[in-house]
């Protein structure tokens, strides 16, 4: 991918990131050919605005009679189609275009029309475009009739509209086999799948029913608002889409994939992340103790080079987490030059990430200290679901085996450790079976039935659904683990005609075994407080909050009301409790942050006098900001986890807590806690633990 600088002629870069926005077919004017022409891009003023303005009151309801205008109002939950019906309406009045411009003569359109055998049609311009010098055409136009889909076949050949990762994938090929010259002076693929994203999160077509709203966090163009750079250039997309669909030659069928090959991906992924290497470095092999593959570290060589020579080895086995044979090691120590160290590393170099250095600054995909000392478990379902059938074995003899639809769905299972989700989904696929067992039994519910809610759906999908929305809760400390997670959920409970179901309540990021009590929590507020009344008020409150919350997150999502009233719900619930969960969080770094339980108590009466002077979390964080950092983002770094907040619904219940636990717990291999996690960290299992002996894992 081209660098662009601040130096850059602000014209060029106006029409590269014009043509950035199209998707390019047939021919493509170079940015710097229309600079050289004296074209300017309109981007803002009051031109622009007056030009927006005449656009939005063009816009008709699109109808047989499209050369009326619409005089009824737009009711809300209009469904009719609204655009321009006039191709010259659109050239003339709001492109610019003369008159003369655009000829439509039956006897030239007949000139320029082409029979296309190979695609068993015939193209008929509807309009043509004159040579701006000369004789002949330099644009032919087609109308397409009003309301024509146009991912369906507009004759009766085969050239169809093509919108699909794979199709897309080879225009692209067909490009760079047809203009190979030129892929990165192209713009125009990553705009198109970014388009592309944008319908399946928001919706879109001629109707409101055409493309339904997905949501999600996988595509919202909000998340990460840099993703719609329209500078990637159509050889750059290419790259990253052959790595995604093409492997050792062959072509992947994402659509012939289950929800379980997400764990594959979440083996691949989890413990890697992006680094730049401020100099030359190469690829080194490993394989530490417990990693289920052969892992590859970059090195950065002008790194290894300054040290002394007594100091690479150590330096070596920290960084890579690989060793070298002893003559490796002598010549490694002796070497002046970066020529002696690739000799020295030849036998650990991987050929097949780099074929040599690569050049100072560079980004790569480094595994982590995480990944390297400890790997990931990721459990196949040849396993996943006869354990979750023994976990509910219990629940379901007391059931009889016959559990009604109600106790099913007043079931709450939990993965404390549920990495990308294959517990839950097994668990979501077990109970929606039982469910659509019990609805044979007792009838279906109210929405499949006719004029319901979700009638027509499939009884199976629908339990998925509720079981996903209401029954199922998971813990990773992974960031990344959660979304996969969520996105396992979503793909096996997805409908066609419904948004993703809505997980966002009920899958939490933080560390399963760090986190305080509720009443613990409340407790030290309470007593550090000079505000009792005040703090009182605050937890009553909250209480009601929760409650309001929840009661929204168990319905199913059916619209996009729905899930922005689910979305607005979580908001809500997390302002509500963001100040108790940061005194917890507080509690746990008095904890971590001491190194005696003398240190320990003075931190914790330290951190709550805070409360005394801050009553909005934003000002308490911002004066206890650096035991929170130290915390949070340190060397082994927690992000704590208060049970009875992250899940009130589960835990406010006349029985708290969950029914089930299931899956694989957090584990490391051996005795290895303090040397992966740190020695506060065993020292605070041994302090929940007292009858542990202080070696159990």
């Amino acid at each position: 991918m081209p660098r662009h600088t601040a130096t850059i002629n602000p014209e060029l870069k106006a029409h590269q990131e014009w043509l950035g926005y199209l998707q390019p077919v047939g021919l493509v004017v170079a940015p710097a050919a229309m600079v050289d022409a004296g074209w300017v891009v309109t981007r803002s003023g009051s031109e622009l605005i007056e030009r927006q303005e005449r656009y939005r009151e063009a816009i008709q309801s699109l109808s047989s009679a499209i050369d009326c205008a619409d005089p009824e109002p737009e009711a809300d939950g209009d469904t009719r189609t609204r655009g321009i019906p006039q191709l010259q309406t659109l050239l003339m009045e709001h492109l610019g275009w003369s008159a003369d411009q655009i000829q439509g003569e039956p006897a030239l359109i007949e000139s320029y029309s082409r029979h296309l055998p190979e695609l068993g049609e015939t193209l008929r311009p509807t309009a043509l475009v004159p040579a701006a010098h000369g004789e002949g055409i330099q644009l032919l136009l087609q109308a397409l009739p009003s309301l024509a889909p146009l991912d369906q076949k507009g004759t009766s050949g085969e050239h169809l509209w093509r919108a699909t990762s794979q199709e897309r994938f080879e225009r692209l090929r067909q490009d760079a086999a047809d203009y190979p010259d030129t892929m990165e002076q192209r713009y125009g693929a990553w705009a198109g799948l970014m388009s592309l994203y944008r319908l399946v999160y928001a919706g879109g077509g001629a109707t409101t029913g055409y493309l339904p709203a997905r949501k999600g966090q996988l595509f919202d163009p909000g998340a990460y608002r840099w993703l719609e750079t329209p500078w990637i250039s159509d050889g750059v997309v290419l790259s990253v889409l052959s790595n995604l669909l093409v492997v050792k030659g062959e072509r992947i069928s994402y659509r012939a994939l289950d929800v379980e090959q997400i764990g594959s991906v979440y083996e691949g992924i989890m413990g890697y992340a992006v680094r730049r290497i401020p100099g030359r470095c190469v690829g080194l092999k490993s394989k530490p103790q417990g990693a289920k593959k052969q892992l590859t570290t970059a090195v950065d060589l002008d790194a290894l080079l300054g040290l002394s020579g007594g100091k690479r080895k150590a330096w070596l086995e920290e960084e890579a987490g690989t060793t070298l044979p002893p003559k490796a090691a002598t010549a490694l120590k002796d070497a002046g030059s970066e020529t002696e160290l690739l000799e020295a590393l030849a036998s650990l170099i991987d050929r097949d990430l780099f074929e040599g250095p690569q050049a100072a600054d560079g980004l790569v995909f480094q595994p982590t200290e995480e990944r390297r000392r400890s790997g990931s478990h990721y459990t196949p379902r040849a396993l996943t679901r006869p354990i979750v059938e023994e976990a509910l074995r219990p629940w379901l003899e007391r059931c009889h085996h016959q559990p009604t639809a109600a106790q099913i769905l007043e079931l709450k299972i939990c993965d404390p450790a549920m990495g990308s989700g294959a517990f839950l989904v097994e668990s979501c696929r077990y109970l929606a079976e039982l469910l659509e067992l019990a609805w044979s039994r007792e009838g279906l519910p109210e929405a499949l039935k006719p004029d319901g809610s979700a009638h027509g759906e499939e009884p199976l999908l629908y339990a998925r659904r509720l079981i996903a929305q209401g029954c199922l809760y998971g813990v990773d400390k992974n960031p990344f683990a959660v979304n996969l997670a969520r996105l396992s959920l979503w793909l096996v409970s997805l409908s066609k005609d419904a948004p993703f179901t809505f997980a966002d309540h009920a899958l939490k990021c933080g560390d399963s075994l760090v986190g305080m009590e509720r009443s613990e929590i409340e407790k030290a507020l309470k007593g550090a407080s000079l505000q009792r009344e005040l703090q009182m008020a605050y937890l009553d409150e909250v209480r009601q909050q929760e409650a309001k919350s929840f009661a929204t997150f168990h319905a199913d999502s059916r619209s996009d009301a729905d899930d922005a009233q689910k979305r607005q719900a979580l908001d809500d619930l997390n302002a509500s409790t963001a100040y108790l969960r940061t005194v917890g969080d507080l509690l746990v770094a008095a904890f971590f942050n001491g190194k005696t339980p003398k240190d320990r108590e003075e931190l914790k009466q330290l951190y709550l006098a805070a409360t005394l002077e801050h009553n909005t979390v934003a000002e308490l964080e911002e004066e206890l900001a650096a035991p929170l950092e130290r915390l949070r983002q340190g060397e082994k770094g927690i992000q704590p986890l208060h049970w009875q907040l992250a899940f009130p619904d589960v835990f406010g219940r006349p029985e708290p807590g969950f029914d089930v636990f299931v899956g694989n717990p957090p584990f490391v291999g051996g005795k290895r806690i303090s040397e992966s996690q740190g020695d506060s960290y065993h020292s605070w299992l041994a302090y929940l633990h007292t009858e542990s002996n202080k070696n159990a894992d």
